[in-house]
């Protein structure tokens, strides 16, 4: 269990309204408090090992008059592996995460492509931010697979190795981007439409992505 408390440190104006704000600071003193319960479970020997883990935690700001979540702070997150020793030097191994979605400040700084005779109008809509970490992004949740194969020699090792990160090819949107206005046509995970004419912009996580590799040691 751990509490911790900060003071002095810099954080955006989070002041909501139209933007920008030339006469406002670009950053303010804040206050962080966070607090959370970890708890982990590990088996080191025998023919499989593995780990789990669990965070449950809460993280908040104080500045310029507003409390609100930390930026990134992720209630819940998830971890566990696994790796099977089979015969002939070959390992069988697999790595699960999961997270509750990070808080954001969501700021509309685009309008979606015009289309027909409200170009006009549209134009003169301003560009704001909402309130600070008003808005939450969607979970994160990944699996890994690993095979590994190693042969020992008298003075020197010879092993190889495939991953395959992402196996499920879950498409994890996590880096918010920005939120763009008058949209019509969402294509999750990287454009998704929160309330009526506003979608939030995302950078998906790597797709389902194969490594391979050879190793020699001495």
């Amino acid at each position: 269990m751990y509490r911790r408390r900060e003071t002095g440190v810099a954080e955006p104006d989070p002041t909501p309204g139209a933007f920008p704000h030339l006469d406002r600071p670009v950053f303010v003193p804040a206050v962080n408090l966070a607090a959370g319960v970890e708890a982990s479970a590990r088996k080191l020997t025998g023919r499989w090992t593995g780990s789990i883990a669990l965070a449950v935690s809460r993280s908040e700001m104080t500045a310029a008059g507003y409390r609100y979540p930390a930026p990134n702070n992720r209630n819940r997150v998830l971890h566990g592996t696994v790796l099977l020793r089979a015969a002939g030097g070959l390992r069988v191994g697999s790595a699960f995460t999961a997270a509750s979605g990070a808080a954001f400040t969501r700021f509309v700084g685009a309008h979606a492509p015009c289309v027909g005779t409200s170009c006009a109008d549209t134009m003169a809509t301003p560009y704001y931010l909402e309130a600070p970490s008003g808005a939450r992004a969607p979970g994160y949740t990944t699996v890994d697979l690993l095979l590994d194969w190693t042969h020992a020699y008298r003075r020197w090792s010879l092993g190889a190795y495939l991953q395959l990160r992402n196996a499920l090819n879950a498409p994890n949107a996590v880096v918010y981007a920005g939120s763009v206005d008058l949209c019509q046509t969402p294509a999750p995970p990287t454009l998704v439409q929160e309330q009526h004419g506003v979608c939030d912009r995302y950078m998906r996580s790597v797709p389902r992505l194969p490594l391979a590799g050879v190793r020699v040691s001495f």
